[in-house]
């Protein structure tokens, strides 16, 4: 049922903003979804449209706002906006129309007097959590991250960058000069991003933390990277380098200036959720780094359902990397084939690839084809180790070639085209799973259709808890391009008391032992242990128990948070 709510006020007043956090405490209280976000950041780009003048820029604008909002709406079940006004005329009519949630206005009583405040981490004096909303997955785990800060006695605020960053993307088509716009908008941001900061800030004491997902905190040359009231900026890793790195979302103009600059800036720390992206960050000479594995929310453990379960397996998410399968690989899943045969099969596609896309380095030194071959046969034999370590690796047998794509800013898609040598590990144990009557399989529409495979609707957020319940046993799998495999969705079934098979890899291991969570060495296991555990639940649910035991000691945000500002206070 869809009951959450989108809260939006204004925090520069202390009146509306107390109002506002009242309501979102009410509602996670009841168990429901709720998203809070400050109406000054929206009337930034109003007032950048006031200086250009454009009509059609603001009604691209007003248009992206809806839409974003609507997408959330749908991915954390909202019923309605509730808006503590006042609010700029234009966001109040744009947040009235957005499709699938009603709206309504929560008048803002006076402000009662401040309560005592909880003594912050001594690492920092606040938080400031950089979300996606225009991709939701990103604001799930942002609203997880702003929450621990919160647990841990920090005083923390989300904003959400999107809106900033679809700016650029549409000032190119309605903007003929926007020099002067910009310089604007950048000292906007900059106040009111600043004015968040430096909000709990105290004389000669820690600065604030700024902490995103991947690069989700890298707007401008100055914002946060120069601000003294800044202290750590805290850019865990979420994605693949290449998404962000090759094709930087910047956000003003004049930022990809010093955006190689920014990321080797002391005050960045790069939190990598695997060894292997890691290895990556620094073979691009990233060294501000952190071995930082991803984690559960706290909510997660308070789901207790009663043990009764399906009779299959789940599976919840897409295929990964969204490369068709070849006919070749289709008839080698059909038939049941082992890993080693189809990542051969994969090496063999993701060389065919490569030759054409990288063109450009292989016209200038042919050898670039051996280097390939050869890093595609170790990711084969090695699928834990990092695709640009490997490419080093076999760099010292082919410098020149190395060299050349180097030269020709092609390190990142040349990693790219080695991890799809894994690209179908995860397909392959969800299609033999499947095809052998094991599996229930969930994902948005049309995903898993070009592999034969059946699946019901992608699971809302606010369901997710519940959903993991309701199977005994959960079918985990790792996206290829992220070269690190302890994703997300291990930690939220260990703590949903369920068990989860998955591929055996050191990252894995390195967070659950087995009895915790279960792993294979290949599908043939994968299959007979999900078998094993659909024919005695019972040994399922005393696994699930004791994954959900460890994740309460070791695998929440708030350990995960606990540790890196522990390690800051004491590097001070």
């Amino acid at each position: 049922m869809k009951n959450g709510l989108l809260i939006v006020a204004d925090r520069r007043l202390p009146a509306s903003w107390e109002k506002a956090l009242a309501l979102e405490e009410a509602a996670r209280r009841e168990g429901r979804s709720a998203v809070l976000r400050d109406a000054a950041e929206l009337e930034i780009p109003l007032d950048f449209i006031g200086h250009v003048g454009e009509a059609p820029f603001r009604e691209a604008y007003l248009h992206i706002l809806r839409s974003i909002y609507a997408v959330l709406g749908r991915f954390y079940e909202m019923a309605e906006i509730v808006a503590v006004p006042p609010l700029p005329d234009p966001v109040r009519h744009a947040l009235s129309d957005v499709e699938g949630l009603r709206f309504r206005v929560e008048e803002a009583a006076p402000a009662a007097p401040a309560a005592e405040a909880a003594e912050p981490p001594a690492a920092f004096s606040s938080a400031l959590v950089v979300a996606q909303d225009v991709m939701p997955h990103s604001t799930k785990t942002s609203e997880a991250i702003l929450r621990a800060c919160r647990a841990l006695g920090l005083p923390a605020v989300a904003r959400d960058g999107s809106i900033l960053r679809l700016m650029a993307d549409i000032e190119s088509q309605f903007v003929a000069d926007p020099e002067a716009a910009w310089a604007e908008a950048r000292e906007r941001v900059r106040g009111l991003y600043g004015a968040t900061v430096r909000e709990h800030a105290r004389p000669g004491g820690p600065g604030a933390a700024v902490l995103a997902l991947d690069l989700n905190w890298f707007f401008d040359e100055a914002l946060f990277l120069d601000d003294p009231a800044v202290s750590r900026i805290y850019s865990f890793w979420f994605d693949d380098p290449k998404a962000w790195c090759a094709y930087p979302n910047t956000c003003f103009p004049g930022a990809l200036d010093r955006f190689q600059a920014a990321l080797r800036h002391p005050k960045v720390l790069h939190c990598c959720y695997g060894q292997g992206q890691r290895e990556e960050l620094h073979a691009l000479g990233i060294t501000g780094t952190r071995l930082s594995y991803l984690a559960a929310a706290p909510e997660y453990l308070r789901h207790r359902a009663a043990p009764e379960v399906t009779a299959r397996a789940s599976f919840i998410g897409n295929p990964g990397l969204r490369i068709p399968p070849t006919p070749q690989i289709l008839a080698l899943l059909e038939r049941g084939a082992e890993l080693p045969e189809i990542r051969e099969e994969a090496r063999r596609a993701a060389m065919a690839h490569a030759m054409v896309y990288l063109h450009k380095p292989l016209a200038k030194e042919p050898a670039v084809r051996a280097l390939l071959a050869q890093a595609l046969v170790m990711r084969a034999a090695e699928p834990y180790v990092s695709a640009t370590a490997l490419l080093v690796r076999a760099g010292r047998d082919y410098p020149g070639a190395l060299e050349a794509i180097n030269e020709a800013g092609e390190i990142l898609n040349a990693a790219m085209f080695v991890k799809m040598t894994n690209q179908f590990d995860r397909p392959a144990l969800v299609h033999r799973l499947w095809k052998a009557g094991l599996l229930d399989v969930y994902s948005a529409q049309g995903e898993w259709e070009k592999y034969g495979v059946k699946s019901a609707p992608d699971i809302p957020f606010p369901q997710l808890p519940a959903a993991y319940q309701r199977h005994a046993c959960h079918l985990n799998g790792y996206n290829s391009l992220r070269d690190a495999t302890a994703n997300e969705k291990l930690f939220e079934i260990a703590a949903c008391g369920r068990v989860s098979v998955n591929l055996l890899s050191p990252d894995v291991r390195h967070c659950y032992a087995d009895g915790e969570v279960a792993c294979a060495r290949s599908l043939e296991e994968a299959e007979a242990q999900v078998r094993r555990f659909l024919s005695d639940p019972g040994e399922a649910l005393e696994w699930g128990d004791r994954a959900r035991r460890r994740t309460a000691r070791q695998h929440l945000w708030t350990h995960r948070l606990r540790d890196l500002f522990a390690q800051e206070a004491g590097g001070r």
